[in-house]
């Protein structure tokens, strides 16, 4: 003090949380459905499933009859304050849609959800991102914009918004690192074709990229508003794609996941690489093939298949909250589908297509092992890479569930995709 005396010792103690540089799990499914359900104003059941698992053997399969916040409470606050992200991974069966994140955190319950919503990829996997920092929320309480940053170290419930009525899967709902604009170049973990799932490439088809700061936190975007006179985009929230040295078309890019078209390629050993403003990956290599045929699936196993009419094809059930019946034996049905290679004409790579017909010649269809009769196949107008494949079901065929398997140059689709069929 001013009289020059002097204190005895003290000692302050500081604890620093240090930043987390891997991902801790805060739910997989794999005990149960955990108490997961619907907020008033959505509706649906939940149940375990083995479809779609990202984690484990096991996903909860949410059927949506009126959409909404689905989620569950913590039996005990959670403390997220050493973490800097969040992510779940959302399988849509029968619509996409845009989602979100919400939370509820601290002693007053304050909600904070998404301050974006990002697109979800129809038939395929999407990896849902959460920065936990106050730029990527808005947060309420009583109804009015709370400016604070919530308190994260009392995470008292967590919810997705599910957008439309059908089946979604979720797995995987984990704490992370922060994959907020990167700081890293991409790096490619897996390619494989987004119909099936199967690994490999092929020029026209679609294709899902797996990995890690394949773009920047909230850079889910999908080509919906990107698509110019009917030209595809190659770039997609400054992420652009090389497969083979000729860039692809980007229908979707994520941090952890990109669903490209592939441009006309050959065959053999090609090299995939991905680019972001930090630079460019190391190159993924595989070998292409001339096709690559695949059935896209409603995510039961159950091929995607219409009447002439549009109207989907399945046992009732599989597509929540729409009214379905199996094929019947004798009946003409659409199969939907990609990767069934050149078309006559050749179709113009990376353009929406016309409405003229760019049929495809030499495939057959095998329903339970029984030849189909197959009336044609053609790339889909107003679509892009999307096949549609005409049949007849045998007429042979009793009531039940069968395999259903293309072939086009000497090349099958992958088994365990099946068609019901019904008198």
């Amino acid at each position: 003090d001013s009289n020059g005396q002097v204190s005895n010792v003290g000692y302050l103690l500081v604890t620093v949380n240090p930043a987390q540089t891997g991902w801790a799990t805060l739910d997989s499914f794999e005990s149960g459905t955990d108490g997961w359900g619907p907020l008033p104003g959505a509706a649906g059941t939940v149940a375990l499933s083995s479809n779609s698992s990202t984690d484990g053997k096991y996903s909860l399969q949410v059927n949506v009859t009126a959409p909404g916040w689905f989620g569950i409470d913590f039996p005990a606050p959670v403390n997220l304050s050493s973490w800097s992200s969040l992510a779940l991974d959302i399988t849509p069966t029968s619509v996409g849609g845009y989602s979100a994140f919400a939370f509820q955190a601290g002693s007053s319950y304050e909600w904070c959800q998404s301050a974006s919503w990002q697109p979800l990829a129809l038939f395929s996997t999407t990896t849902l991102t959460l920065q936990l920092e106050s730029s990527a929320l808005t947060c309420y309480l009583n109804g009015a914009v709370v400016e604070t940053a919530p308190d994260l170290t009392g995470v008292h419930s967590f919810f997705v918004s599910l957008p439309s009525v059908g089946t979604y899967y979720l797995d995987n709902l984990r704490a992370g690192p922060a994959t907020g604009t990167a700081t890293e170049l991409p790096v490619i973990a897996g390619v494989s074709n987004a119909g099936s799932g199967q690994v490999g490439v092929s020029a026209g088809t679609y294709i899902s990229i797996y990995g890690s700061d394949l773009a920047s936190a909230g850079s889910a975007v999908d080509w919906s508003d990107s698509i110019v006179d009917g030209q595809l985009p190659t770039k997609l929230a400054g992420v652009s794609v090389s497969v083979g040295g000729t860039p692809a078309y980007l229908s979707y890019v994520s941090p952890g996941q990109i669903n490209a078209l592939v441009p006309n390629l050959n065959t053999g050993q090609t090299a995939i690489t991905v680019t972001t403003s930090l630079g460019t990956s190391e190159p993924y290599i595989m070998t292409a093939a001339a096709v690559l045929p695949a059935f896209f699936e409603w995510g039961s196993s159950y091929v995607v298949a219409t009447d002439v009419n549009y109207n989907v094809l399945a046992i009732n059930g599989t597509v929540s909250g729409t009214t379905t019946a199996p094929a019947q034996p004798g009946e003409i049905i659409i199969l939907w589908g990609t990767g069934f290679g050149p078309t006559t004409p050749a179709a113009l790579a990376g353009q929406v297509t016309p409405a003229n017909l760019y049929s495809v010649n030499g495939v057959t269809v095998t329903v339970g092992g029984t030849q189909a009769n197959v009336l044609g196949t053609a790339l889909s107008p107003g679509s892009a890479g999307l096949y549609q494949v005409a049949i007849t079901v045998p007429s042979t065929l009793a009531n039940g569930t069968y395999p259903i398997v293309a072939t086009v140059g000497g090349v099958q689709s992958p088994s365990g995709v099946n068609l019901a069929v019904q008198q």
